[in-house]
């Protein structure tokens, strides 16, 4: 008696020879193999496709049959796949969600930048009065470029992200608008009582009154007859007085001190003696 194929013992007894678990199958690496009485079968396992005996590797990122995320990428292995969700996104991959990269602080945005999260990214803007790429922001000077609305006669500071207007010594209001203060109406000049107070933008004149001189907040009488600036006649009396000067005709003279004319006492009564002359003189 002689045992068939697939069996051994002496014929009178004869048991199943598992192929499988001695290794004299022929199916291929990627094949399971299962003992059957008196032979064996090959199957292609999960991921593998063939015969048994020949078995080729199952490509599921490229046919598609993958079940990996739209965010995720997928991997082929030898008999599977493997998922992994894109950069920006958190998940096993079957399953990937967004990450907000602004609020975990996953992001690199400059401090004086404003982070949006978008899709599986982020954006990085410059906050306003700042300029650059969100990743690098410098403040906007914009007192030296002209941006600023500051009234033509404020002064503009440059802050950081902003500027400050503020109206000069001379004018009043908050910088966007500023009047002129009329101090000559309001009574805040420094003239002196014999000048005059003219207004000008953002400040004011002084100006002594004729008949007065000085620097305006200071003045003193002119004595013009001492400076014999005054215009009164030869035969007349100069008299300062503050701010002008008087003429008076001296003795002997008549008229108005502009004009000094002589007086012919000859020519009224003289009170010469009967056996006198009268010879008039000037004055």
């Amino acid at each position: 008696c002689t045992c068939i194929e697939g069996f051994s013992g002496n014929g009178v007894n004869c048991a199943d020879v598992n192929e499988c678990a001695l290794g004299t199958h022929n199916c291929a690496l990627g094949a399971e193999c299962t003992n059957n009485p008196g032979s064996f079968t090959c199957d292609c396992k999960d991921g593998f496709e063939g015969d048994g005996f020949e078995c080729s590797d199952i490509d599921e990122c490229f046919e598609g049959t993958d079940n990996c995320h739209e965010k995720a990428l997928c991997s082929n292995n030898p008999g599977s796949f493997e998922c992994t969700c894109l950069e920006g996104f958190t998940g096993s991959g079957v399953q990937c969600a967004d990450i907000n990269e602004c609020e975990t602080f996953g992001h690199d945005c400059h401090l004086d930048a404003t982070c949006e999260n978008t899709v599986g990214s982020f954006e990085c803007t410059c906050d306003p009065g700042y300029e650059g790429d969100g990743n690098a922001c410098s403040d906007i000077n914009e007192c030296t470029i002209e941006t600023d609305n500051c009234a033509t006669e404020a002064n503009c500071s440059n802050i950081k992200g902003s500027f400050q207007c503020s109206c000069p010594a001379g004018f009043t209001g908050n910088g966007l608008i500023c009047t002129d203060i009329d101090e000559c109406d309001t009574g805040s000049d420094n003239c002196h009582a014999h000048a005059s107070c003219a207004n000008l933008p953002g400040t004011f004149e002084c100006t002594c009154n004729e008949g007065y001189e000085g620097s305006g907040a200071l003045c003193q009488d002119i004595d013009e007859c001492a400076q014999e600036t005054d215009n009164c006649d030869a035969n007349a009396l100069c008299n300062n007085t503050l701010g002008a000067f008087e003429c008076s005709c001296k003795a002997g003279f008549v008229g108005d001190g502009l004009t000094c004319s002589d007086i012919d006492e000859c020519a009224g009564d003289p009170k010469c003696d009967a056996q006198a002359q009268c010879i008039n003189e000037p004055g």
